[in-house]
């Protein structure tokens, strides 16, 4: 299970950006948990995984040798950008040059920024850039320097890293070398998979299978995770969560359009095609029984879809499972529903139920209800069927069980799904198994060649900033009451800043690596990952812990412990340099600091005190007010929608409510500590100096809105309306400047214009 993927959660730890999937996750915008914080799945160990097909891997001494070869720059690959050379080595005064030339080829001065500033700020890159066919949006900030870091991350794993035989650089090349036919390891799979599955026979002995499978990473029925307590977050708690679904969201499967019905049809046919790949079907005839369940390989894959259909019926829609006060369903164990069986579920994860006080937190207490009904009431071979599929596709998703599956995996969700047309390199997709895997100890590499404590000491110094101009806008809110802008004040006070790097990484001591079995890698990773979860049961929360690597470039505020997190990926050219003008620093890194500040306190966050612990700080007249606000925002952004799809296609404003305040809160804080402190950061270099036609406030704004220069395939962004908890990107431009007076008064629009509307929308 990966614990760093951005998920929409009741909690409101959502990153900065959200975007499309990264590699092998096509299918990781599930309607799952939204109490998991940046889907941290619970990875848990358990004493019959020693005895599982998925151990067995661990321990295949019979596997083919994949030995360590040359390093795939050396053996016929594409070399890493740069020849080996750090990405950011070049100078200040050749980033900031570089920096002038971007913002200007961007732009297309031909349209008036009044009617629609994306087009002028984004319109020329728009017009000259295509998606490259390996992915599936592509995005001028945000992509563009994240793929710059992974060329850094490359050349250290193909360079020092390799050469020094570490573990991140074993994991790496081990990956590389995965041979593209994994027969022999499948066979001996299907040998220890089959004795797990042979007794599979009531609701007792599927609860035990789902919790090993949960120990694996492999979503089955419902996701589990360990995360804060929401109202006592010093403390871990144990959350289950609907879930169990392999498309996208319950939206695919419930939808009746024409697409959608030929793409489920597809996914029966990926469904048949994997199962009967793996030689658990014992004559390769698609029409024949197959040795693990009786039915023929079309029935199940058709039982399968029905399966998860009833799935989706009683799964609820993440917008409405974006509310704590929802989402939050405290439940005795004794009083899970019967064919749940949770105290044998607990047993399996080897979890002592008075290490939670006896008590589980359900999203969706009739999901759980509908679950345990069919536990009981579904055929055996349609649970076999359906738990033999998830197994198989995790696996695929990965590449562990070699390039031939990866195949099968990509050209359903990456292609189907995603509008994607090329698989990633091997390289690339390695890479970010490693990244993945293991992100502490590649972080520490990175963080040593690229991050300086002279760039902590000014992102810091901006963040005083952002804070004391919030601080501002909470005193001017003439709708706040005395009371409540005095627990605001208290709670802005508290908020605890992470910037740059975990100073306690994981280092990783416990995890063996090999260098010739990346099945077996993989493994080992998911044990240690399984064991640290269950460590923290019972002990007080980690405060020190990060939920991001130092090399994502991203960003994160979490309610429950009311922190904000900047890696120092993000600390980066284009969102921020110490040499460049002050319009550009605060356009670009100060709205993102502004975005992660506001979501302390925007339609999840404000439910949360200073100490991060859920319940109502507010007066009744003031909340109501914050709602009215909060709905006008919800309303605009419904009316949103992408020129790109048919007119059926909007924006989900009540989905995407919070990141939609926090855009709008950030740009108008980033905006006025821009100008109140700008001296502190202004550079010899500003306005017409730097941007040719453009002032300083004029690049201010420009410099935010080339945040989110994006392109999508057409696929991608009909599933990120559905899933992601952000606006396209587009309307993360669109939205807070529209609303914005301060833009409107800067480039001289008329009301009436889009970006001058005679009524606007703001919270904060």
């Amino acid at each position: 299970m990966s614990t760093r993927e951005d998920e929409p959660s009741a909690s409101g730890t959502a990153p900065l950006l959200g975007e499309e999937p990264t590699e092998g996750e096509y299918d990781s915008y599930r309607n799952v948990s939204t109490s998991s914080k940046l889907k941290r799945l619970l990875p848990v160990l358990t004493v019959i995984f020693a005895t599982s097909f998925l151990v067995a891997g661990l321990i295949f001494v019979a596997f083919p040798g994949w030995f360590w070869k040359n390093p795939p720059s050396q053996a016929g690959n594409e070399p890493a950008d740069g020849d080996g050379e750090t990405v950011f080595s070049q100078s200040e005064d050749q980033s900031r040059s570089a920096l002038a030339s971007s913002i200007i080829e961007a732009m297309d001065s031909g349209i008036d920024p009044c009617e629609d500033f994306y087009r002028f700020a984004c319109g020329g890159w728009l017009n000259k850039t295509s998606i490259p066919p390996d992915k599936s949006s592509y995005g001028k900030s945000f992509t563009v320097l994240a793929d710059k870091i992974e060329a850094t991350l490359r050349n250290l794993l193909e360079g020092e890293l390799y050469i020094g035989h570490t573990k991140t650089g074993k994991y790496y090349f081990s990956c590389m070398n995965m041979p593209d036919d994994s027969s022999a390891l499948l066979q001996y799979l299907n040998l220890s998979y089959y004795s797990l599955l042979k007794n599979l026979s009531d609701s007792r002995s599927v609860a035990s299978l789902t919790a090993l499978f949960h120990t694996a990473e492999i979503s089955v029925f419902f996701e589990a995770s360990i995360a804060e307590d929401l109202l006592d977050p010093t403390k871990y708690s144990f959350y289950f969560s609907q879930g169990g679904l392999s498309l996208p969201s319950r939206e695919y499967y419930l939808e009746q359009s024409t697409e959608r019905k030929q793409l489920r049809l597809q996914y029966v046919n990926y469904i048949k095609d994997l199962l009967n790949a793996t030689l658990l079907n014992s004559s390769k005839d698609s029409k024949e029984n197959s040795s693990i369940f009786s039915t023929s390989l079309e029935e199940a894959a058709n039982e399968i879809l029905l399966l998860e259909t009833v799935l989706a019926n009683v799964s609820l829609p993440l917008a409405y499972l974006r509310d704590p006060n929802v989402s939050y369903n405290p439940v005795p164990i004794t009083l899970i529903p019967e064919h749940m069986h949770m105290e044998t579920y607990l047993s399996v994860l080897g979890v002592e139920p008075s290490k939670i006080d006896n008590i589980v937190i359900l999203d969706n207490v009739e999901f759980f209800a509908k679950l345990s009904e069919l536990m009981n009431s579904t055929a055996v071979d349609t649970i076999k069927a359906y738990m033999t599929f998830h197994a198989l596709n995790s696996l695929a998703s990965n590449g562990m069980l070699g390039e031939n599956f990866y195949d099968k995996y990509f050209d359903f969700y990456g292609r189907k799904v995603a509008g994607q047309k090329e698989k990633s390199p091997r390289w690339r997709r390695c890479l970010s198994y490693t990244n993945t895997g293991l992100g502490d100890l590649l972080g520490m590499a990175f963080v040593e060649q690229n991050f300086s404590s002279s760039k902590k000491e000014s992102a810091e110094n901006m963040l005083r900033k952002i804070e004391a101009s919030f601080a501002v806008v909470l005193r001017d809110s003439p709708w706040l009451n005395d009371q409540v802008k005095s627990a605001a004040a208290e709670k802005l006070r508290q908020v605890n800043n992470k910037i740059g790097y975990s100073e306690n990484p994981d280092t990783y001591d416990d995890v063996e690596i090999a260098d010739d079995n990346f099945f077996a890698n993989c493994l080992s990773i998911r044990l240690h990952d399984s064991k640290k979860a269950l460590e923290k049961l019972g002990k007080p929360v980690d405060k020190k812990e990060w939920l991001m690597t130092p090399q994502t470039v991203n960003a994160y505020y979490n309610p429950s412990q009311n922190e904000m997190v900047f890696p120092a990926a993000i600390l980066q050219p284009p969102f921020f340099s110490e040499e460049y003008p002050a319009a550009v620093n605060f356009g670009g890194l100060g709205s993102v600091m502004g975005h992660e500040l506001s979501h302390g306190f925007d339609d999840q966050g404000r439910k949360f005190d200073g100490k991060g612990s859920l319940h109502e700080w507010w007066t009744s007249d003031v909340e109501r007010m914050f709602e009215e606000r909060a709905q006008c925002v919800s309303n605009l952004y419904s009316s949103f929608q992408p020129s790109q799809l048919s007119s059926e296609y909007h924006v989900n404003g009540n989905l995407t409510l919070g990141e939609n305040i926090a855009d709008l809160g950030g740009v108008k804080v980033a905006y006025q500590a821009y100008k109140y402190f700008s001296g502190g950061l202004a550079t010899q270099f500003s306005g017409n100096d730097f941007v040719p036609g453009l002032n300083d406030e004029q690049l201010f704004f420009v410099s935010y809105a080339q945040l989110w220069c994006r392109k999508y395939t057409t696929e991608t962004l009909e599933m990120l309306l559905e899933t992601d908890p952000h606006s396209p990107s587009e309307f993360r431009v669109r939205g807070p400047l529209s609303q914005y007076r301060e833009f409107a008064n800067t480039f001289g629009c008329h009301e009436g214009s889009k970006y001058a509307p005679e009524h606007t929308c703001s919270v904060w």
